[in-house]
């Protein structure tokens, strides 16, 4: 199963909120950042139009596929995965009552030079820099470069949540042929060990 769309942004305790929503916002604001993560698509989209993940269940997990990206990454099959189909983002979100996916995202895939063309291809400065783009983040705790267990390598973040004591975990994995753009995982409310497992099933 394909998956795709247009946000990307850190989390931890919560999740974060929005790139092109806040700085390219020219007719509506995409994505924001209020404790969770909210991604409103390329073009202002209903929440209805967010479908559920249909892919195979194998030893507890369903693995997913990006729609336009070659990512793969396996997730608990409890999770109630949602897409928004022909999304740029390949945006992917967990369902929960009370939670629309849209206000939920788990992965994103970025796109630097929509954010700051003078970060193009600097994907750790865009990293380092990140929560500038989003009012509800406050600054960033702190940057690791981690390598998954697949052999892939990105930047494990931890910002600081505007007005709070809490702060969001993010993964941002590189892709090595562009590097213009990043896999960005968001931890949300998920547990670090489910986090963890989700970040090292990755594969590009």
């Amino acid at each position: 199963m394909k998956i795709h769309s247009l946000i990307l942004i850190i989390i931890s305790a919560f999740i974060l909120g929005c790139p092109l929503g806040c700085q390219l916002a020219k007719k509506y604001q995409k994505i924001t950042y209020a404790h969770r993560l909210t991604y409103f698509g390329p073009q202002p989209t209903p929440a209805s139009s967010w479908q559920t993940v249909q892919a195979e269940i194998k030893d507890g997990r369903i693995t997913i596929q990006g729609q336009t990206f070659d990512w793969q990454v396996s997730f608990p099959q409890e999770l109630n995965l949602k897409y928004l189909p022909a999304d740029p983002h390949d945006a992917l979100g967990i369902e929960k009552p009370g939670k629309p996916a849209h206000q939920n995202l788990v992965l994103y895939v970025e796109t630097i030079a929509e954010y700051d063309s003078q970060m193009q291809d600097k994907p750790q400065e865009f990293v380092e820099n990140y929560w500038q783009f989003y009012p509800g983040l406050s600054g960033l705790k702190q940057i690791k470069e981690l390598t998954n267990e697949n052999g892939f390598q990105g930047y494990w973040t931890e910002y600081l949540i505007s007005n709070t004591d809490s702060t969001a975990v993010n993964f941002f994995f590189i892709i090595k042929d562009n590097p213009n753009r990043l896999i960005h995982l968001i931890k949300g409310d998920l547990s670090q060990e489910v986090f963890n497992q989700i970040i090292n099933s990755f594969e590009y």
